[in-house]
């Protein structure tokens, strides 16, 4: 009785926690969730002030995926990267970073044609491919959900608003982002972006207009000799000593850089900020 209290506490802690981080998508935090960093509360604070991370360095023959340690030629579950298209992804020979090697996948409905106004893909959160296909015209009801005003077909995927999760209408979907008709949108970063970490550069968050939600990094934005840092937040609590990597550099809560960067091409103002140590935070004005 004891054992069956503890772990309904246990998890009722665990839901606590994803129920305060999904309010603070705004300021990064998917990032470290998919980095398996463990978030840091201060009193009064409804977010986290900061996350506990394992060094982003390159350890001998070993490769580092959401906390945990890979040996050379060992396997990444799949379940764990199926959802960002990677599969059998194995730690490689990591020569100054971690490294993956991974196959991608080449999902059906890519290079198939069908008839989409009599027939549609389903999807799951989990899964990068279609689970399977849907034609009206075969007579089967189609189950559909409500969420934010919009209707939505049985399998049909949609995002909710500020948010860095996904949904799946399935039958039994209650207007509400939970699990298992809900999943974090992870982003797979320690595989497709291993040197930027080791190197301690800043994720770039380019969101939709209207959005605010800081999900996975569009870019990453690294230290240079020339950077200045500057206060950007002068009325940041200076007192909590807390601080970002940025290159060689310690940047304190609420200083940061402001730099033109090259986005595709493009020439862009950024301003980088350290708001949630470790990492800093770039956006454009």
């Amino acid at each position: 009785m004891r054992l069956l209290f503890f772990s309904c506490l246990i998890v009722g802690v665990i839901w606590i926690v994803r129920a305060r981080l999904l309010s603070c998508d705004h300021l990064g935090t998917i990032l470290y969730e998919d980095l398996g960093c463990k978030p840091v509360f201060e009193p009064g604070n409804s977010c986290p002030t900061q996350y506990s991370c394992t060094p982003f360095k390159t350890y001998k023959e070993t490769c580092l995926f959401r906390g945990k340690r890979y040996n050379i030629n060992e396997k990444v579950d799949d379940s764990l990267i199926m959802e960002n298209c990677f599969y059998d992804c194995k730690c490689v020979d990591p020569v100054g970073y971690d490294k993956y090697k991974c196959g991608i996948k080449n999902c059906t409905e890519w290079s198939m044609s069908y008839n989409s106004t009599l027939c549609y893909k389903q999807y799951v959160p989990e899964q990068c491919c279609a689970v399977g296909t849907i034609c009206m015209h075969q007579g089967k009801q189609i189950y559909e959900c409500e969420f934010e005003g919009r209707r939505y077909k049985e399998g049909e995927i949609f995002v909710p608003s500020n948010s860095c999760s996904k949904c799946s209408c399935r039958k039994g979907f209650r207007g509400i982002v939970e699990e298992p008709f809900c999943k974090r949108s992870l982003c797979a970063t320690q595989v497709v972006d291993y040197e930027e970490l080791g190197n301690h550069c800043a994720p770039l968050y380019l969101p939709l207009p209207g959005q605010t939600a800081l999900c996975c990094p569009n870019d990453w934005v690294c230290h240079s000799e020339n950077d200045t840092i500057v206060s950007l937040s002068p009325n940041v609590n200076k007192k909590t000593n807390l601080a970002c990597n940025f290159g060689p550099k310690m940047v304190n809560l609420g200083e940061g850089v402001v730099k033109n960067i090259s986005y595709f091409g493009m020439d862009m103002k950024v301003t980088c900020e350290c708001v949630l140590p470790p990492l800093m935070t770039c956006k454009a004005p």
